[in-house]
């Protein structure tokens, strides 16, 4: 009974590594970098589109690459869809192709 049930720590790495290097290895290392990055989108939703446009939206979720977004006015909703290949190109430029591949308005 006289065995360390406790393991001693790793040592630490001889580089240094920038905090945001740091933060990008724990969100891949826990599987969670695509959940921050929708939430930054979300976040970001009224810089992107602007005040008028966020004021008039309700609800806003990331599925599976599909952005959903629930509008409180059918006009902008029917003009949002015909510029969705340009907010598509607006979050792929910014955040990169791999997060929203589709866009549903509601």
């Amino acid at each position: 009974m006289s065995e360390n049930r406790y393991k001693k720590p790793q040592s630490r790495k001889s580089e240094t590594s920038s905090l945001g290097e740091v933060l990008q290895e724990m969100l891949a290392t826990y599987r969670i970098k695509d959940r921050f990055d929708h939430t930054k989108i979300i976040a970001d939703w009224p810089e992107l589109m602007g005040a008028p446009i966020a004021s008039r939206t309700k609800e806003i979720f990331i599925k599976e690459q599909v952005m959903h977004i629930k509008l409180s006015s059918a006009p902008l909703r029917q003009e949002l869809n015909m510029a969705k290949p340009h907010i598509l190109k607006i979050i792929a430029d910014k955040y990169g192709d791999n997060l929203v591949k589709e866009i549903r308005f509601y």
